[in-house]
């Protein structure tokens, strides 16, 4: 409101789709008011700002590209692909519960060994999660991908060359919670013509339902609808995983004293609800290495 105010006393001229107001008690969140003020902002851009020909607006039916570009990589099927990452390693010392067994919440003790920083308690150490291999192994044979050395273009913070299953592993997540379930359903929506799909695209109740209420993730609402598509997709369908960060609670000889919270919860589903990040560190043993991508102030 307060930025709405401050343009309009800029240059009124710039008000020209009006002021929306979402409701952030609503249990839709965002979502219960965004789609259609962004409908309505689009819609008086074309009317105050007409495309010359031969532009025009998109369909509501009409698909864009998608982001990510494959090409089958010429590097030998038995050569290694080294991808660096940004920042160093650190190994685990050890991954110990702190809290009974039969405490409703599990809390982790882990020690994690890095000699390149000098750190210090209160700085935050980031942390780089990866999703389970067996797990990505299940989804792709649900999706029918076959895991194969590819070249990427369209996203420079990506490898050049990388394999469909570390992209699954490292970089993109298909058990990430659905938060904005409007753009996830409008897209595979047009990729998937099964009617009772495109009717939770249209219903933000049903979607929420189905979705929201329970805690499904996406790899599920793509179990439950399935579609053969191409794992060029994935860029578009998925989230991309972001590091995880960790307030230090100790830092000595070397060795860093993390306390992490593992999230897991009951819903009405069978399976119960897991911490993306939480699955990687309950798996965590000693000797395992993670990257470190942020270095401390």
């Amino acid at each position: 409101m307060k930025l709405h105010r401050r343009l309009s006393q800029l240059d009124n001229t710039i008000n020209f789709a009006g002021n929306s107001a979402a409701d952030d008690q609503h249990y839709l969140g965002i979502e219960a008011t965004f789609p259609s003020y962004s409908q309505h902002v689009l819609e008086c851009l074309v009317t105050k700002t007409p495309l010359q020909p031969p532009d025009r607006p998109l369909s509501a039916n009409e698909m864009i590209p998608p982001t990510l570009k494959f090409l089958d990589s010429n590097v030998p099927s038995g050569s290694e692909i080294i991808v660096e990452y940004p920042g160093s390693t650190a190994c685990v010392v050890s991954n110990d519960r702190i809290t009974s067994i039969d405490h409703f919440q599990d809390v982790r003790h882990i020690k994690v060994k890095t000699d390149e920083y000098n750190w210090k308690p209160g700085d935050i150490m980031e942390i780089d999660v990866e999703n389970c291999s067996h797990d990505v192994e299940v989804f792709m044979k649900a999706m029918e991908w076959e895991d194969r050395r590819v070249e990427i273009s369209g996203d420079p913070t990506l490898p050049p060359v990388v394999t469909i299953k570390d992209l699954l592993t490292r970089f993109y997540t298909p058990f990430a919670l659905l938060k904005n379930s409007g753009a996830f359903l409008e897209l595979y929506s047009k990729l998937n013509p099964l009617e009772k799909l495109k009717e939770l695209a249209r219903e933000p109740n049903e979607a929420q339902a189905y979705i929201g209420k329970p805690g499904r993730n996406i790899a599920e609402v793509l179990h439950d609808f399935p579609l053969s598509i191409s794992p060029i997709w994935l860029g578009d369908l998925l989230p991309k995983l972001k590091p995880r960060q960790y307030s230090i609670a100790g830092h000595q000889n070397g060795v860093v004293d993390l306390c992490i919270a593992l999230v897991e919860y009951k819903t009405i589903l069978v399976e119960p609800r897991r911490g993306l990040a939480s699955r990687y560190f309950a798996s965590a043993a000693a000797g395992n290495f993670i990257v470190i991508p942020f270095v401390p102030c």
